[in-house]
Parts: structure tokens; C-alpha cells; sequence
């Protein structure tokens, strides 16, 4: 029967709550598939404008004018004065050769107690290799080591110091694998920061990042991990300690790389030598390097990992150096040190003998004495 009057019936209450359901669902789902579709296409004009721009080549620093022309107390009319030469013009600065026929810049005297006065590194024949596999567009560099080995400064010297592409960067924050975790969980643990990215779930091609492993020395590197041991777990006797590592450097350590992944190791020379052997006998790219030379020669640093990526490293004049101020670079909390302060410290040989008695030292050599990069990087010096 019709409504008298032609007046409308109202639906049931429960119709009118799942249409109105229906209708948010719905809605709900327009606005995530269009937010999508924009992040997609934001992503693919990202990528798109980065391929289409020149490279960015640095400019070289402009040409000193000549200085002006001294006054001279002697007579104009100088008999047979010979006429002065028009200044030369500068001459034009010449193409950049590619990073592999670059010939090696000398490194710059200084004082350091390794007694190498040169920057080291392990893996730069490994580098053409890495360019040839991978486009300019899609290589990455990311910071790995130990705990107390300034990854950071590393990561912030080579981003702010060379320049790829135009635009975009070239770097991770660590290694996909985590910058702390060892070598071999590389394509077997993805660290939280790639796992959890985007709602994309974008994570780097591992062939397409060399991994920097900045190593330091370990007589200064185990009184650092006493003081700041992080996931480290130090024995009860060595925190217990006012000289540790001294005088218990053979007893067992372990590190917790994850809460439910920890690692045991003899000693803390076995941990330091261990965790790098993993990245030396690794058959992929990777360049080792010395904190050490980071300090004393961040310049040469650069341009090494510079060089092998097939970038351009930023003109002195330009150069950019980390840890000018304290709490940037050289440590963390309390034991952090700024530049100045870290070139006085690390620059004094005897500070790398302070806490260890000869019995410590016999024991490093033992632990350590057949390690490669241990004798390469000159930390062998004084020890054995």
C-alpha cells in the first residue's frame, strides 16, 4: 500500500549503516589507489629527470689575474730596455680522464705513528668491475665497520666531498645488510631501514653498492669498545676493569648484532680480527679503508672512493671536512672528540700502547700477527 501523500518511507536503520559502510570502504580505497598512483609516478619523473640531466661536472676555481705592474724608481729611458711580455693566457683546463687512467696524486708529508705517510686501501682493483656492472645512475656507496670505527664521518666525508649525477644521491646510510652486522649476512638479513622504507617495500640492488669498510686499529679501537661497547658484551672481569681490555684480553666476548642473533667470540682481538676477515675474503666489491687516514688524510679518502664509484671529487677550495666540531665525527657520547682533538690523539704513538703491559701486547701479535690487512695497514707496527 502506498504512503498517504506521497510521503517516502524511511529505510531500516541496519540498511542505512552498511550502505554508509559500503560508501567509506569505498571512498577508502579510491584515496589509497590514487595516493598509489602519485607516489609511483613520482618516483618514475624522479628517475626520468635524473637520467636526463648532464652531469655536473665541479667547476675549476677561476684563474688568478695577473698582479699588477711593479713601480720602479728607475729612469723611463733605460738605454736597450727590453720590452715587457704580454701576460699568457691561461691555458684551458684539460678533459678529466676516467677514474681507472688517473694517475695517483702524491700523497701530502705528514706525521702519523703508523710511519706509512699515505693513504692505504684494499680493494681498488676490484673497482672497474664494479662500474662496468653497474650505470652511473645506479651505483651507491654505503658505510660498514665495527662499533666505535667512525662510519658515520666516513658516510658524511664521501657524500658532501663527490659528486656522481647532477642530482640525487648516491649513498646508503649503511650497507642493506646493516653497517655494524658481518659480511656474510649480506642477501641473508635485510636492516630494518630497507625492510621498512616505503609502502613500496624499495630496496637497493645489492651488486649496485660498494660497501666502504672503515677499519681501525686495534689497540686504539678496544679501549673505545671498553668504554662505548654498544651490542658488544664485555666479560664481568673486563667491565669491571679501570684498564680494560688490559689486563683480560683473552677472555670470550660476545655481540648481540640482533636480540635474537648473538655471536661469540674468543676475545676481542678475535672479534676485531674475525668480523673483517669476512669482508677481506669476500669475493665481491669493497673497499677497505683506514679510520685512521680518514683523520689524517680525509682528502685522499675521498678521492679514492671517488675514483672508484666514477665520480667527481669536489675542488680543494670546496672540500668539505667532518669533524670540525665535537659531537660530529670522531666517536660518540663522552668519547667523542672533534677533529683537533682526534689528530692529537691519534697522532701520538704512545697513546696506542697506554693500558697494555707486554703480555697483552705478546698476545695481540699471537691473535693477530698472521691477519693481512692487521700487517698491511701497518697496526702490526710496535706489536710484533
Amino acid at each position: 500500500m502506498a504512503p498517504p501523500g506521497g510521503l517516502r518511507v524511511a529505510k531500516p536503520f541496519a540498511e542505512r549503516v552498511q550502505s554508509g559502510k559500503g560508501k567509506l570502504i569505498r571512498g577508502a580505497l579510491a584515496l589509497l589507489l590514487n595516493w598509489l598512483v602519485i607516489a609511483w609516478w613520482m618516483h618514475y619523473r624522479h628517475h626520468s629527470m635524473e637520467a636526463q640531466r648532464p652531469v655536473d661536472v665541479h667547476k675549476a676555481p677561476p684563474a688568478r689575474p695577473p698582479p699588477p705592474a711593479r713601480s720602479d724608481s728607475a729612469p723611463k729611458a733605460a738605454p736597450k730596455a727590453a720590452p715587457k711580455a704580454a701576460p699568457e693566457a691561461a691555458p684551458r683546463a684539460r678533459p678529466r680522464p676516467p677514474p681507472a687512467e688517473r694517475p695517483r696524486a702524491a700523497a701530502a708529508a705528514r706525521s702519523d705513528p703508523y710511519a706509512t705517510n699515505e693513504t692505504l686501501v684494499l680493494g681498488a682493483e676490484r673497482c672497474a668491475a664494479f662500474r662496468a656492472a653497474n650505470p652511473k645512475l645506479q651505483r651507491r656507496f654505503a658505510p660498514a665497520g665495527l662499533f666505535n670505527s667512525a662510519t658515520n664521518a666516513l658516510w658524511r666525508t664521501v657524500l658532501n666531498n663527490c659528486r656522481l649525477t647532477a642530482n640525487g644521491r648516491h649513498d646508503l646510510f649503511m650497507t642493506p645488510w646493516g653497517k655494524h652486522n658481518p659480511a656474510s649476512w649480506r642477501g641473508k638479513h635485510t636492516a630494518k631501514m630497507f625492510s621498512n622504507a616505503s609502502v613500496l617495500k624499495w630496496a637497493p640492488r645489492l651488486a649496485s653498492v660498494l660497501p666502504l669498510v672503515i677499519v681501525k686499529d686495534p689497540l686504539t679501537w678496544m679501549p673505545s669498545t671498553c668504554r662505548h661497547p654498544y651490542a658488544v658484551r664485555l666479560h664481568m672481569a673486563q667491565k669491571q676493569s679501570k684498564t680494560c681490555p688490559s689486563p683480560h684480553l683473552a677472555k670470550p666476548v660476545s655481540v648481540a648484532f640482533q636480540a635474537d642473533r648473538v655471536l661469540r667470540y674468543d676475545s676481542l682481538p678475535a672479534l676485531w680480527r674475525d668480523w673483517h676477515a669476512e669482508y677481506y675474503d669476500a669475493p665481491y666489491p669493497r673497499l677497505m679503508l683506514r679510520s685512521e687516514d680518514l683523520l689524517f688524510d680525509p682528502a685522499g679518502v675521498a678521492r679514492t672512493v671517488c675514483d672508484c664509484l666514477g665520480g667527481d671529487l669536489a675542488a680543494e677550495a670546496d672540500f668539505v671536512i667532518e669533524g670540525g666540531k665535537k659531537g660530529v665525527a670522531f666517536g660518540h657520547a663522552q668519547d667523542t672528540k672533534g677533529r683537533r682533538d682526534a689528530l692529537a690523539f691519534y697522532g701520538d704513538a704512545t697513546r696506542r700502547f697506554e693500558n697494555y703491559a707486554p703480555d697483552d701486547l705478546a698476545f695481540v701479535a699471537a691473535a693477530l700477527g698472521d691477519f693481512a690487512p692487521f700487517r698491511y695497514f701497518r697496526y702490526d707496527r710496535g706489536v710484533s
